[in-house]
């Protein structure tokens, strides 16, 4: 092996190792952000108030998630469909489907709720763009890309389909420049097929399987 090469080889390891520490700290300040936001969860909402504004809108926020209105579940399907929550919107749309609320109106608003935050995060990816994408996942994101290029078409209707966390994969989707027409079309073809299944099957998921769950804990 030359020296040359053994300079890149060393580069390339040093480089890896400045990577992982950058997204270690990263990670560290975000969890700390949310332990704080927890820890003064009681501040802040004593803040809130200070503004009528920004009280007005926490406040109609609370009341229609609280009250399990319509508006509500709009509000909490898009808010975990965000890339920076992450929560299995199946859960809050399974929840619906126990109320008096139209099932046919609860699978439309849960698809245009979910499909919306999902190329709200798309946008984001196309707007962070390919360097901060492999900023943070480095090798794993032109593995990614390769993929996005051979089925992309199949991984977005996938990962809308089945329970899988598609947040994050849709902020990469948009870092890559993939078709947001087609993303779109295959968030939407897929969620119908999900949350359609849902609903055939939820008597058995609210008898059977969700207490079985429920006991593993």
């Amino acid at each position: 092996m030359s020296k040359k090469h053994e300079h890149k080889e060393k580069e390339h390891h040093k480089n890896k190792k400045h990577g992982i520490s950058y997204k270690l700290i990263v990670l560290m300040i975000i969890v700390l952000a949310c332990f704080v936001l927890f820890r003064l969860r009681f501040e802040i909402t004593e803040i809130l108030k200070q503004n009528p504004v920004v009280w007005a809108v926490f406040s109609f926020v609370s009341h229609h998630l609280s009250q399990n209105t319509l508006v509500g579940l709009f509000l909490i399907i898009f808010i975990s469909s965000l890339f920076f929550t992450t929560v299995p919107t199946e859960i809050f749309f399974l929840f619906y489907l126990t109320t008096e609320h139209s099932p046919i109106l609860v699978i439309v608003i849960t698809i245009i709720a979910n499909t919306l935050g999902l190329i709200f995060n798309f946008l984001v990816g196309f707007i962070l763009g390919k360097r901060v994408m492999m900023f943070f996942l480095g090798e794993y994101f032109l593995k990614f890309h390769s993929w996005t290029e051979k089925f992309g078409g199949f991984l977005v209707f996938i990962g809308n389909l089945t329970p899988f966390p598609i947040q994050i994969p849709s902020v990469i989707f948009g870092a890559v420049r993939y078709s947001i027409k087609k993303f779109i079309f295959f968030c939407i073809i897929g969620q119908i097929g999900k949350y359609i299944v849902l609903l055939v099957a939820k008597d058995y998921i609210v008898a059977t399987v969700i207490p079985y769950l429920s006991s593993l804990f």
